[in-house]
């Protein structure tokens, strides 16, 4: 049985967190209708039930990071983000879809961008 997760993780709604990972997603989502299924959930206000996206939720609020800070990473190396993948697969997971070579996702690693983190909040 899995535990449930919290409605609030680092003091930011699910909801929240679910909007900015489906912006940029840890694996691939697999078809076109489940992506729009996504977008129908999250657009009327309800999370995903994806339970790897809870748990990358919980990764990245432990780490320090709240949806704004995640987006702002994401949209700062999304155009670099396979050639960190291959220089630094500890700070990034290149997920390629099952049987699609161009449906690739980019998993980054919270607690290995903790500095990066560190370095860009202001008190």
């Amino acid at each position: 049985m899995s535990r449930p997760v919290p409605q609030l993780i680092n003091g930011f709604p699910l909801l929240e967190w679910h909007r900015a990972i489906f912006r940029f997603p840890p694996t691939p989502i697999p078809t076109v209708a489940v992506g729009a299924g996504i977008a129908t959930s999250l657009a009327s206000g309800h999370p995903t039930r994806n339970s790897d996206w809870n748990r990358y939720a919980l990764e990245l609020g432990a780490a320090g990071f709240t949806p704004e800070t995640f987006t702002l990473l994401r949209e700062a190396t999304q155009e670099r983000a396979a050639r960190i993948a291959a220089a630094r697969p500890d700070l990034v997971t290149d997920s390629v879809g099952a049987g699609r070579p161009f449906h690739r996702a980019y998993r980054f690693n919270p607690a290995a961008w903790s500095p990066w983190l560190a370095r860009t909040q202001v008190d």
